[in-house]
């Protein structure tokens, strides 16, 4: 695993913290690469869980003034939120 075309933005500091928890990771036994897949994972059921409340708890002036502040609400497409809806609905709602 590597840093990629990001190694300008990283300071070395950053750079070996990184290497210290991937060789935390791999002391455990676990892969770097399911880790950071994991990661990702967990990253976009967030971000569903976090996008079926905005539309469906939030008035919509409360919306607008998030838009302001967070673009990711910006994404207000109908498939996408009928699929947000179908995957909340299914696995995170009673």
């Amino acid at each position: 695993m590597s840093l990629g075309e990001y190694l300008r933005d990283v300071s070395l500091k950053q750079a070996g913290e990184f290497a210290t928890e991937c060789y935390s990771v791999l002391h455990e036994g676990r892969a770097l690469i399911k880790e950071r897949d994991r990661q990702k994972h967990e990253a976009s059921i967030e971000f569903i869980k976090y996008r079926f409340y905005v539309q469906t708890q939030l008035k919509q002036s409360t919306i607008v003034k998030s838009l302001r502040i967070n673009p990711f609400l910006f994404f207000k497409s109908f498939s996408f939120t009928l699929s947000v809806s179908i995957i909340c609905s299914t696995f995170f709602c009673n």
